[in-house]
């Protein structure tokens, strides 16, 4: 998975160099992993009662091996398409010639691409549509990130689908922050009600 700082880089260069950026979404990414060996029961429902086991030839969501097996796939495919690894972050591919650079980051089944070169630009994502089932956009929303481009070029970058999801998972969150407070009162009255919401806390600071 492509880190942060790779995606805040990108979008710094793409902004100072006044490149194109757009983003794609892969749907049902897990599905097009190609298992070299694995076997399953047969379901319930389909047992012939022989005994026999089913060999699975796709991948599917929940195996161990699913995300292993995607990132194979999609390595793959960036082969074809004559771009490189980068040796700083494995998922982020390059191809440059002259004064032409390109630049895709994939995190899990979401990507970005980014170019001075919109005709290869456009080419690339022809041969993403061939290869995966995708869907193509703005950079208006990656990885909970909202990201406005303004008109003086540069992008404005919030979370602030991310922060109103985070509230709403609180159950003890209400409307306003100041009502905090007294819930918690009411909440601390054992040991294990403390136990309970210092668990609660933790969580909540991790999220942010």
């Amino acid at each position: 998975m492509v880190c942060y700082d790779t995606i805040r880089t990108l979008l710094a260069v793409a902004t100072s160099e006044g490149m194109k950026i757009k983003r794609f979404d892969v749907k049902t990414a897990f599905l097009y992993g190609e298992l070299e060996e694995a076997y399953l029961e047969q379901p319930e429902g389909f047992d012939d009662g022989s005994g026999r086991v089913c060999q699975l030839k796709r991948s599917l969501y929940g195996l161990k091996q699913a995300p292993r097996c995607w990132n194979k796939r999609f390595i793959g495919f960036m082969e074809k398409a004559r771009l490189k690894n980068s040796t700083a972050d494995p998922c982020l591919f390059y191809r440059t010639h002259g004064d032409t650079f390109f630049y895709i980051a994939i995190y899990v089944d979401e990507g970005l691409v980014v170019g001075n070169n919109d005709e290869e630009i456009q080419v690339f994502l022809r041969l993403l549509q061939e290869e995966f089932e995708v869907t193509i956009g703005l950079l208006e929303n990656f990885l909970g990130i909202q990201n406005k481009c303004q008109s003086d070029g540069s992008i404005f970058v919030n979370q602030e689908a991310y922060k109103t999801r985070y509230c709403k998972s609180l159950t003890w969150l209400k409307q306003k922050v100041c009502r905090l407070l007294p819930v918690v009162k009411k909440v601390i009255t054992t040991k294990m009600s403390v136990a309970r919401f210092h668990i609660r806390r933790q969580w909540a600071v991790s999220c942010i």
